[in-house]
């Protein structure tokens, strides 16, 4: 558990300042009575059971990932929430990665090993066997076209399709003279984690069966993630569950609304990282299905006065606060990470500032042990030299930064700036300027609104005393709790979890690899037409 320090208790009132408007107080006062605010520090997730292989676990998967045994083998690791709202890292043993390739005139079934032996040689600067097994099947290349016989060449290690796919079409494999002239390859283009969904029809929030005994319990010492559970099992013990109701459909997920506030430049335009301070961020905690955020808390750099309904941690050192709030954001273990334009600024910006602090530690807040959550390319795109940040609208110009913001891996990231931009296109366009701010958002679908600060007084509240910094607190507070109430107003989760199942691709995939859906759709027609898809020249490899 981590130790922070606030300067003032939670249950300690005071005066508002003179700005601000009480209806958010009021709201935040009406929470601190529904709901059992947790003690100061207690927002971790609780503490599963002891496990005992004795007993099934049933869990929902949120996101996927590519991995490999010490060894080089192949792993597919699925992050998930069990029903009892655990989190949980489950990794999927014995699925090859494979692809085939036309089996030339006069390739017998004799001919499968020596020539799968042959291709290892081949590869010998691997270090390691590559192919794992090369068998014969009888295959189609189109709708209601004629048996071919192809050879399903299976791998070892998925990093190495491009490498035995090149051996086959360069015309370097050899063996017997039979593959002299290079072929098309079909089905190399696929990446391992869609191939493994598309094999399974695991798809985007599946739920997910352990049964007992056929499980391992992976010991603390070899974890490679920071969930609470990491278990082992191979592909043909899992078992895929049906969803009986509405109320089995989503597991207890845990969802975490963030917003930043930042210093202003003197002259009043948007902030730079390399040069302005973060300030404030302020973080409502919710969980799925619930009406009530379980937990409101808002960090501050410098003393602020108390907040009824809301625990404010306050901070005279910058880094200080950064580093304690990536020890809260791992401690809350969010399964879903949302906000407001936050892949174009607050997820950048902390990104950037924390580098300019030197805060080593701080990107690590996914949920892969020492993977960073950090993407270079973003420092340029989205803060491009002798420019400043513009609103929302601006910076959408910018499309590339969308995509290119470093998400957090095991957690599922959406932007409801991202939602509103693409699901109600009437609000885009210099015609309907404003229309994208939260404020105008908020206003058409929730009724409510910002709290009454302008962006050109943050830096005088921020330097005024506790009561000023105490109305920029409850401005940045509310500011994280307008998303969840659009969340759920617009249920812009179930239609993005709806988007991806019915691509057959991963929830977070629509937002970096937008053409995925493509590429999926390509071959889950070939699937359904019992035939095989080519590799397009050009195509992105696996």
């Amino acid at each position: 558990m981590i130790s922070l320090s606030p300067y003032n208790s939670p249950t300690k009132k005071h005066t508002l300042g003179p700005q601000a408007t009480n209806s958010f107080i009021d709201v935040l006062s009406g929470m601190s009575l529904s709901t059992d605010l947790q003690e100061h520090g207690d927002w971790a997730r609780p503490a599963p059971p002891k496990h005992e292989r004795r007993k099934s676990i049933k869990f929902q998967k949120l996101d996927i990932r590519e991995a490999n045994e010490p060894s080089g083998r192949s792993q597919i690791h699925l992050f998930g929430v069990t029903k009892d709202g655990y989190s949980i890292l489950v990794r999927v043993l014995d699925f090859p990665h494979y692809f085939y390739y036309p089996a030339p005139q006069g390739f017998e079934e004799e001919d499968l090993s020596p020539l799968c032996e042959y291709v290892n040689e081949l590869l010998l600067g691997t270090g390691k066997p590559v192919v794992s097994e090369i068998q014969l099947e009888t295959q189609t290349t189109c709708v209601d076209g004629r048996p071919v016989e192809f050879l399903k060449i299976s791998l070892f290690d998925h990093r190495k399709m491009r490498r035995v796919k090149d051996i086959f079409m360069s015309g370097r494999c050899q063996y017997r003279d039979l593959f002299s002239s290079p072929e098309l390859s079909y089905e190399a283009s696929i990446p391992y984690f869609l191939r493994f969904m598309l094999d399974t029809n695991i798809l985007c929030m599946t739920w997910l069966q352990l049964p007992k005994n056929e499980y391992n319990v992976i010991l603390t010492a070899e974890r490679v993630s920071c969930c609470q559970q990491e278990v082992s099992i191979s592909l043909e013990s899992l078992r895929i569950c049906h969803v009986i109701d509405d109320q089995e459909k989503f597991a207890p997920l845990r969802i975490l609304s963030f917003d930043i506030e930042s210093d202003l430049k003197s002259n009043g335009k948007f902030p730079d990282p390399r040069g302005e301070a973060v300030i404030q961020i302020g973080n409502m905690i919710s969980v799925h299905g619930q009406d009530i955020p379980c937990n409101r808390t808002v960090f501050t750099l410098g003393s602020c006065s108390a907040i009824s309904g809301a625990h404010v941690l306050s901070f005279e050192d910058e880094s200080k606060m950064l580093l304690a709030w990536s020890h809260f954001f791992l401690e809350v273990d969010p399964d879903v990470v949302i906000g407001y334009n936050i892949t174009q600024f607050d997820i950048p910006y902390l990104l950037n500032r924390a580098q300019t602090l030197n805060l080593h530690e701080f990107p690590f807040l996914g949920r892969v042990r020492g993977e960073v959550s950090l993407n270079r390319n973003i420092i340029v795109q989205a803060f491009p030299p002798h420019s400043t940040l513009g609103s929302p609208q601006s910076m959408a110009k910018r499309q590339n930064t969308f995509p290119d913001c470093p998400g957090y891996e095991g957690r599922l990231l959406l932007d409801v700036y991202f939602y509103i931009r693409e699901h109600y296109p009437q609000r885009v366009g210099s015609k309907f300027k404003g229309s994208l701010k939260l404020n105008a958002v908020a206003k058409d679908f929730l009724q409510d609104t910002k709290e009454d600060v302008d962006h050109t007084q943050i830096p005088i509240l921020y330097r005024g005393n506790p009561d000023t910094r105490r109305q920029l607190a409850l401005y940045c507070l509310k500011d994280a709790y307008l998303p969840l109430l659009l969340l759920k107003k617009l249920k812009c989760f179930e239609q993005e979890v709806r988007v991806a199942r019915e691509a057959s691709v991963p929830f977070n995939t629509l937002r970096v690899w937008r053409t995925l859906k493509n590429i999926a759709k390509r071959y889950i027609d070939a699937i359904s037409g019992v035939y095989l898809a080519a590799d397009p020249q050009g195509m992105r490899d696996a």
